[in-house]
């Protein structure tokens, strides 16, 4: 806004995706409000911290330099300067600048997904995130009450006793569940065979190492269950 008032430019909306990157893929909401606005001729410029705040994808770039061309809208940014991509030159220097935010996008993903296999290589929690069902929120204790619920699931599993019936029998005696609602057959099966459970780092599908956390069944029995339910 800052910005705006110092170049005497009006803001008459703003459109924020929070914690929604350009490179995630995901539909973003609000750009695509600004979009439309943008198509329908209610707005006639956009204001952007930097153009790749708006696109790492090549292709949605190109749909975005037909929109302004077609339009007219202006492009303004507050650290990389205006985009007129009603020119060449405009439409050029978008192009390259996109390219170069791609690889840095690219470039970065492939270092986390490198530091993610060292981390599993070297017997580290690789996921982040909600706490696992059996487990402090550290991952580094079980919890007694949960991780006598793996425990029992586990063998009764193994045991030939189907999830549904596990399920029912579960929810009938009003143990919560991973989220505190009821159990499902998925819920379920996920946690059993998680390699977390017997103390495994399992990364992309695949258990590659042992962890440095306690184990809640043994190896084998997660060997038994992967074969049961993920095969």
């Amino acid at each position: 806004m800052r910005w705006a008032e110092a170049h005497k430019v009006a803001v008459a909306e703003t459109y924020i995706d929070n914690d929604i990157s350009a490179t995630s893929g995901k539909r973003r909401p609000e750009y695509a409000r600004m979009i439309a606005d943008i198509r329908e001729c209610r707005r006639d410029g956009v204001i952007t911290w930097h153009l790749d705040r708006l696109h790492r994808n090549p292709i949605e770039l190109e749909q975005f330099i037909i929109l302004i061309e077609s339009t007219g809208a202006d492009v303004r940014t507050v650290t990389g300067g205006d985009y007129d991509l009603s020119t060449s030159d405009g439409r050029a220097m978008a192009r390259v600048v996109g390219a170069f935010a791609r690889k840095e996008s690219e470039d970065k993903s492939r270092r986390i997904k490198s530091q993610k296999r060292q981390r599993a290589r070297d017997g580290k929690r690789v996921s982040g995130g909600r706490r696992a069902y059996g487990f402090t929120d550290d991952h580094t204790q079980t919890r007694p009450e949960e991780a006598a619920i793996i425990l029992e699931v586990a063998r009764r599993a193994l045991a030939g006793e189907s999830l549904h019936s596990i399920c029912v029998d579960l929810n009938g005696r009003n143990v919560p569940s991973a989220s505190g609602g009821h159990w499902t057959r998925i819920v379920l099966r996920r946690i059993i065979t998680s390699g977390a459970v017997s103390g495994q780092v399992e990364h992309l599908g695949e258990i590659v190492s042992m962890g440095d956390w306690p184990a809640i069944i043994s190896p084998a029995q997660t060997t038994q269950l992967r074969k049961m339910f993920l095969n």
